[in-house]
């Protein structure tokens, strides 16, 4: 065999080698951080709403804490490629088994700071919902908006076209029922954490 072929053949045995994500075994759970004013997210459960957005030949778990592709509870991967009718008898094909939000910088004092939700073993970095002006939430915030709003292509280009007539302005009838009920959601947290 020349070394081309070897090389060949040892590649091909190296790409077989099944790759699989672990948990963090040994890691204690962490305290949560200390807050430095109000409640943050020590009254919010963790997210439990899954949603499948059902797209073109894709169906793709998403979740409100931050993760996606996968069912937490069940412990299975959810971003099938090409998807197959709901009650097929055909195994699905799931070419991701998960992914999450992470997100970090630095502050003024040199300190790193990250959010980075990995599989839930050691807590949620992400709760869903929107934070006051000193970045808190309560419970009922989370709660709120532990949902997902389906909004189409068809339905924002509705409310665009009824803002251009209007001059910027559009009439309640005018705006999409999906897009009128998260802008009333919006619209009543911000309210009552007095948000700007």
């Amino acid at each position: 065999m020349n070394l081309q072929k070897i090389i060949t053949v040892l590649a091909c045995l190296w790409l077989t080698i099944p790759l699989s994500a672990r948990e963090n075994i040994g890691m204690p759970p962490l305290p949560p951080p200390p807050s430095s004013s109000g409640k943050t997210d020590q009254d919010c459960l963790a997210a439990a709403t899954q949603f499948d957005m059902d797209i073109n030949n894709v169906r793709a778990r998403i979740l409100t804490g931050g993760d996606m592709w996968w069912d937490p509870v069940q412990q299975t991967p959810h971003y099938e490629v090409p998807k197959l009718p709901p009650n097929s008898a055909e195994a699905t094909k799931n070419s991701i088994y998960a992914g999450a939000l992470w997100i970090g910088g630095i502050d003024d004092g040199g300190q790193l700071k990250i959010a980075a939700q990995t599989y839930r073993q050691t807590g949620n970095d992400f709760f869903p919902g929107i934070l006051d002006d000193n970045g808190n939430t309560n419970a009922d915030v989370c709660n709120n908006f532990d949902r997902v709003w389906s909004v189409t292509s068809a339905d924002i280009n509705t409310l665009r076209a009824a803002l251009a007539a209007g001059g910027g302005s559009a009439a309640v009838n005018q705006v999409p029922e999906s897009v009128l009920l998260w802008l009333v959601e919006i619209i009543l947290i911000s309210a009552t954490l007095n948000c700007p």
